[in-house]
């Protein structure tokens, strides 16, 4: 009778071992599964940046004003960068298209520039470009050219 009860006690034991490795063989993967869909990501998206127009300011050459204003097409997205005579690199600008206009804007050392462009929304290449700037609290007339 010991030796059934002794035999009935280490089967039981063996069970309950073996149960223990079911479970744990069997969360294993579960858990591997779980941290490889937080790591893997899908590939960002590659975004083109297409020149759209850039435009050649004459004469608002005054302190803070641009001499060359080019027009980007970012994935979809209106944006435009701005050049100071004399200098190599591009400055951000907001874009808004109010109708048949370009409203161009930046935060700059002298204030908030403020460019408006007249009847730029869609012109033709070498086509006459005229408008209205302001910076701070001076403002005026611009003519250029669209490249």
């Amino acid at each position: 009778m010991r030796t059934a009860i002794a035999r009935h006690s280490v089967t039981a034991r063996v069970s309950q071992i073996a149960l223990a490795a079911a479970f744990v063989f069997a969360a294993a993967p579960a858990a591997a599964q779980d941290l490889s869909t937080d790591a893997v990501r899908p590939a960002p998206i590659l975004v083109s940046t297409r020149k759209v127009a850039t435009y050649r300011l004459n004469g608002v050459h005054g302190e803070g004003l641009p001499a060359e204003v080019t027009l980007l097409d970012r994935g979809g997205r209106l944006m435009a960068t701005y050049r100071l005579p004399g200098q190599h690199d591009a400055q951000p600008m907001m874009v808004t298209v109010l109708d048949a206009d370009l409203i161009l804007q930046a935060e700059t050392d002298k204030g908030v520039l403020t460019i408006q462009l007249i009847e730029q929304n869609d012109p033709a290449p070498g086509s006459v470009v005229r408008g209205r700037w302001t910076l701070g609290n001076q403002s005026g007339e611009l003519r250029g050219q669209k490249k």
